[in-house]
C-alpha cells in the first residue's frame, strides 16, 4: 500500500467537521506520489509545478462521477469498509484496528442475516421485492454498475429499507463474501490506489508514538454520502430533529407514515430509524417555518422551498452550531383574570382557525397543531381578554350562545366569556384524593378517560377540573403517603400550590399538567415562578430565611432544553429549580407507601437543580436497598 505520509498533527477532529481536507492531505505529498495519483486524470502532470499539481489533483479528486463509478464496482468488503470510515470521528481508523473491525463487520451482518430477528416481518413483501432486484442487478458481469446502484437507492428510499438491511438482503443472496484476508487487501488497495483512502502518520497524543491512520478527506466523504443518498451523519441529522418543535415532529411523522406515539426523544429515534432523509423531513416544514428557522441559524431566509431546506441541511452537515438564542425582552405581562387550567379549557373549546388568526394577531407563532398553538398561547404574554379581542362579533356572540352567556357589544361579549371560564377555577370532579393517586400521572397529561380506569364518571370534566384534582393529589402525595408537613394553596390563589416545610427546610411546588408538546416553562412562569421565590422570601422571619432551599416544578414531561430556560429565572435568593416528572413521583410514592408506611419522607431528597429522575430519588432514600438507609439529599 502506496500513499504514506507522516504530519505532525494530534488526533483531534471530529466527524465531518475538523477532519482532514483534499488540501491538507495532498500538500505533504512529494511531486512523485502526486504524479503516480494524476495518472488518467491530469493531463500532462509532470510539466506542472507540485503547487500547481496539488490544485489540478484535488479537482480532478472531489469529482462525483468518479467517486460514484468507484463504489458501485468495489468488490465485498469494500463498502463496508466505507461504513467503517464514514462512522469514526474524523473518517479515519488506525490502520491496526482496520482489518478487526471490517472482520466483525461481516461476521455480525452473517449473524443478522441467520437470524429470524433481524428484519421487520411487516416489510415482507418489500424485501422480496427489494431482493429480486438486487440480485437482477447482481447478475450483470456479476457487479454493480452506476445505474443499477442508484436504481437500488431510489428503490430502497420509496421502500423504506435501511443500509443495514441491504447488506442483509445481500448476505441471505450469497452476494457478500464472507471475510478473508486477501479479499480485504484488494480492497484496500484498490481504495488507496484510487484516493478514496490515504494513509496518514501521525501522532495520537502529545510526545506520543506515530500511528498509521486510513483516512477518508472531507470532500470524498460528502461525495460517498451523496452517493449513498445520505445527506447527513446520524448526529447532525439528531440535532436537526431535536431543534425542530414537538408540533413539526408530530406532523413530520405522520407525512412521513411513521408511528406518531411516544415522547420527543422517541420520536426522533423513529425517525433515525425509518431511513428518512433530513430533506425529507424538512419538506414536511411549510416556508415559514422553514424561513425562520434559516434565520435562527444566520442563514439567508428568501428562496424557494427547495432552496431552504438545501441551506439547512448544508448549515448542519458543516456542523454550524445554532446562534446562541437572545435574550427574550422581558416586557410586560398581563394580568390574567383566569388562571392557566381555565386559560386552556377556553382555548380547547376554540376551532382551529380562530386559534391561527389570535396568534398572528399577537406576533405569536402560528405553525404546528392545536395542541401547539394553545401552548405558544399559553406561553405569551397576552391574557384571554387580549386574545379574544382577535375574534369577530359573530363569534363572540356563538360562543356566548354555547356558553349562555349573554350578548352584547364585542368588548361586553369578551368580559363574559372571560368571566365564564374565570369561574371554573376551584371546581374539582369530588373524586377521593386516595383514588386520584391511582391515576396521577394521568392527571398531569389531563388525560379524562383515566377517571373510568378508577370508577369515576363525573358528570362534566373540565381541563380545570383535571388540573384541580392533579393538585389534590399532589396534597394527598406529599401530606398523607410521605407523611410531611404540607401547607396548600388555595383553589385559584395566585401563587404556587403548596409548600413542604422540614425542620430548617421549606420547598416551593407547583404543578403544571399539559396535553400537549413537553413542558418549556414559558416566558410567564418564568415570571411567576421568580415572583412565588420573592414573595415567599419576603414572608419569612430573618432567621428562617435560610430555609427557603428548593422550588420544584411537577409536570408530566419536560422540554428536552429546559434547563436553560430554567438559567432565565435567576431567583432572588438563588435557589436552585427541581424538575420532577408526575410518573417519577407516582411511582416512588407507590414505592414509600408499601416498603415505608407509615415514617416520614426526608424533604431535603427532594431538594435538587434540574430533573430528579425516580431513580435518583430512590437512591437517595435507601429505596429498594436496607430499611433505614436514607441519605438526606445533597449538600446545599
Amino acid at each position: 500500500m502506496r500513499g504514506e505520509f507522516y504530519i505532525d498533527m494530534f488526533l483531534t477532529g471530529l466527524r465531518g467537521e475538523l477532519c482532514m481536507t483534499l488540501a491538507e492531505v495532498l500538500s505533504a505529498y512529494g511531486k512523485g506520489e502526486l504524479n503516480r495519483f494524476a495518472k488518467d486524470k491530469v493531463v500532462g502532470p509532470r510539466l506542472l509545478s507540485v503547487e500547481e499539481l496539488r490544485s489540478r489533483l484535488a479537482g480532478a479528486l472531489d469529482n462525483l462521477e468518479r467517486v460514484r463509478t468507484l463504489l458501485t464496482q468495489l468488490r465485498p468488503p469494500g463498502n463496508i469498509v466505507i461504513d467503517i470510515l464514514l462512522e469514526r470521528e474524523g473518517y479515519e481508523v488506525p490502520h491496526a484496528e482496520l482489518e478487526r473491525l471490517v472482520r466483525q463487520r461481516v461476521e455480525e451482518v452473517f449473524r443478522l442475516a441467520a437470524s429470524r430477528e433481524a428484519l421487520d416481518p411487516k416489510k415482507s413483501k418489500a424485501y422480496d421485492l427489494y431482493g429480486a432486484v438486487l440480485s437482477a442487478a447482481w447478475e450483470s458481469e456479476d457487479t454493480l454498475v452506476a445505474a443499477e446502484w442508484q436504481l437500488l437507492q431510489v428503490l430502497r428510499r420509496e421502500l423504506n429499507l435501511t443500509m443495514q438491511e441491504h447488506r442483509i438482503i445481500e448476505a441471505r443472496l450469497d452476494r457478500l463474501q464472507r471475510f478473508s484476508q486477501p479479499t480485504y487487501m484488494t480492497v484496500i488497495d484498490r481504495l488507496t490506489e484510487e484516493c478514496i483512502v490515504f494513509l496518514v502518520q501521525r501522532r495520537d497524543e502529545p510526545g506520543g508514538a506515530t500511528v498509521t491512520h486510513f483516512v477518508i478527506p472531507k470532500e470524498i466523504a460528502r461525495l460517498i454520502k451523496r452517493t449513498r443518498g445520505i445527506e447527513l451523519d446520524e448526529q447532525p441529522f439528531r440535532e436537526l430533529l431535536e431543534d425542530l418543535t414537538g408540533g413539526q415532529l408530530y406532523a413530520a411523522l405522520k407525512r412521513l407514515g411513521l408511528r406518531l406515539s411516544g415522547d420527543k426523544a422517541e420520536r426522533v429515534g423513529r425517525v433515525l430509524q425509518s431511513g428518512s432523509r433530513p430533506s425529507s423531513v424538512l419538506g414536511t416544514l411549510n416556508v415559514g417555518d422553514l424561513a425562520r428557522r434559516c434565520r435562527k441559524l444566520a442563514l439567508r431566509a428568501s428562496g424557494s422551498k427547495a432552496e431552504l431546506i438545501e441551506r439547512l441541511v448544508k448549515a448542519y452537515e458543516e456542523g454550524r452550531p445554532a446562534p446562541a438564542e437572545p435574550e427574550e425582552e422581558e416586557g410586560e405581562v398581563e394580568v390574567r383574570a383566569v388562571g392557566d387550567a381555565a386559560y386552556r379549557e377556553a382555548l380547547t373549546d376554540l376551532t382551529h382557525e380562530q386559534l391561527y388568526r389570535m396568534l398572528k394577531r399577537r406576533g405569536l407563532k402560528v405553525s404546528g397543531s392545536k395542541d401547539a398553538k394553545i401552548e405558544e398561547a399559553l406561553g405569551g404574554p397576552y391574557a384571554l381578554k387580549t386574545m379574544l379581542g382577535a375574534l369577530k362579533r359573530p363569534e363572540l356572540g356563538e360562543i356566548c350562545k354555547r356558553l349562555g352567556r349573554p350578548a352584547g357589544n364585542k368588548p361586553y361579549m369578551v368580559d363574559q366569556i372571560v368571566a365564564y371560564y374565570g369561574g371554573m377555577e376551584g371546581a374539582d370532579s369530588r373524586v377521593s384524593p386516595e383514588r386520584l393517586v391511582e391515576i396521577y400521572a394521568a392527571l398531569a397529561r389531563l388525560d379524562a378517560a383515566a377517571y373510568e380506569a378508577i370508577g369515576a364518571n363525573p358528570d362534566r370534566l373540565t381541563i380545570p377540573m383535571i388540573a384541580r384534582d392533579f393538585e389534590k393529589a399532589t396534597v394527598h402525595t406529599f401530606q398523607s403517603v410521605f407523611h410531611m408537613q404540607v401547607v396548600p394553596s388555595r383553589a385559584g390563589e395566585r401563587k404556587w400550590d403548596g409548600e413542604i416545610q422540614g425542620t430548617d427546610t421549606v420547598l416551593l411546588w407547583d404543578c403544571k399538567s399539559t396535553s400537549g408538546p413537553a413542558y418549556n416553562l414559558p416566558n410567564a412562569h418564568q415570571r411567576a415562578f421568580r415572583e412565588y421565590v420573592a414573595r415567599r422570601y419576603k414572608e419569612l422571619d430573618a432567621p428562617a430565611k435560610g430555609s427557603l432551599k428548593c422550588f420544584i416544578i411537577i409536570a408530566p414531561r419536560f422540554a428536552d432544553r429546559i434547563e436553560r430556560r430554567l438559567d432565565a429565572i435567576q431567583p432572588s435568593p438563588p435557589i436552585p429549580f427541581c424538575l420532577l416528572e408526575a410518573a417519577d413521583l407516582q411511582a416512588v410514592a407507590r414505592e414509600w407507601a408499601e416498603t415505608r408506611p407509615g415514617e416520614v419522607f426526608p424533604c431535603t431528597a427532594l431538594v435538587h437543580a434540574g430533573r430528579l429522575t425516580r431513580r435518583e430519588i430512590s437512591k437517595r432514600v435507601g429505596l429498594g436497598t436496607s430499611a433505614g438507609a436514607i441519605t438526606q439529599g445533597v449538600p446545599l
